[in-house]
């Protein structure tokens, strides 16, 4: 398995300043933010804490 590095560029930091969730924690905004960005490309996201996960799902 291959793990790709994702540098946070302003797109991403756009993004996760208006995730519509407005709870999350900054890194899981930054998180989410890029997985809705990459939209069809990700086939896969490893995070780590299981309120994270479940924040990711919703």
């Amino acid at each position: 398995m291959a793990f790709d590095f994702i540098s946070i560029d302003d797109d991403i930091a756009g993004a996760a300043m208006n995730e519509p969730a407005r709870m999350l924690h900054s890194l899981d905004s930054i998180h989410l933010a890029t997985a809705r960005l990459l939209g069809a490309e990700l086939t896969a996201l490893v995070t780590t804490g299981s309120p994270r996960r479940q924040r990711m799902r919703a």
